[in-house]
């Protein structure tokens, strides 16, 4: 669930697990170039996060069909929705989807920081604080590292959210982990997944790839790709 950066690992999953950037840095601490130290949060701490707040599972499943529907519309293209009659149309549902997911979007934020307030797993906070412990670093940089991010097709760059001086310790001489200090990072930095210039850029990229692909396609009418969805 947790993977420290450079640590002896033979994972063909690696990237499904870390993401593209957790995926590179590990592999350059292994190879001893000068990647400073830390760990990756993988992507079984995000699901079993998902897991015990259905509440946001409930809302991105909301955001996943508005995303299909802005999609569906977006590969109709202008000459289309002219033989279909719905150009308008075509736009308004456009426009509407834009304005759903801004909705979506500031919820979800909002749940994930409520979220943060909550015990994400004993053993992963456990784990967590021990690995905290490890590096021995006052302060540290919380990073997103998404698995189709920092990808030959897709860098995502500026997208996610980054977190600077995110305090290790709590204050006194014992040295014990600030746990709380770090989820909020955490969960600042999942949120940001969300956002409405991410998940706009992750339609981008889906659209860029339907144009690669040569498909044929009925003609059919906009109440009928309604009833499809």
């Amino acid at each position: 669930r947790m993977l420290r950066l450079g640590q002896t690992l033979d994972d063909p999953a690696l990237l499904a697990s870390v993401g593209g950037k957790g995926s590179s840095l590990h592999k350059l601490r292994q190879a001893k170039f000068p990647v400073p130290d830390g760990f990756c949060l993988g992507t079984a701490v995000y699901r079993r996060v998902l897991e015990l707040n259905q509440n946001i599972k409930e809302k991105l499943e909301d955001v996943v069909r508005v995303c299909m529907i802005d999609l569906v519309i977006r590969q109709l293209s202008f000459e289309d929705s002219q033989k279909v009659g719905a150009k308008e149309e075509l736009l308004h549902f456009l426009k509407e989807s834009h304005v759903a997911l801004d909705h979506h979007s500031l919820v979800i934020r909002h749940l994930f920081q409520e979220a943060q307030n909550q015990i994400i797993d004993n053993s992963i906070e456990t784990n967590l604080k021990t690995i905290v412990s490890q590096l021995d670093s006052d302060f540290l940089v919380v990073r997103s590292s998404a698995t189709a991010e920092d990808l030959k097709e897709a860098s995502f760059a500026g997208q996610h959210d980054t977190v600077l001086g995110v305090r290790s310790f709590l204050p006194g001489e014992e040295k014990e982990v600030d746990i709380e200090t770090i989820k909020k990072a955490v969960f600042e930095v999942w949120g940001s997944l969300w956002s409405m210039t991410a998940m706009r850029y992750r339609i981008q990229q889906i659209v860029k790839e339907f144009k690669t692909i040569t498909q044929s396609r009925d003609e059919a009418s906009l109440d009928e790709i309604r009833s499809t969805l």
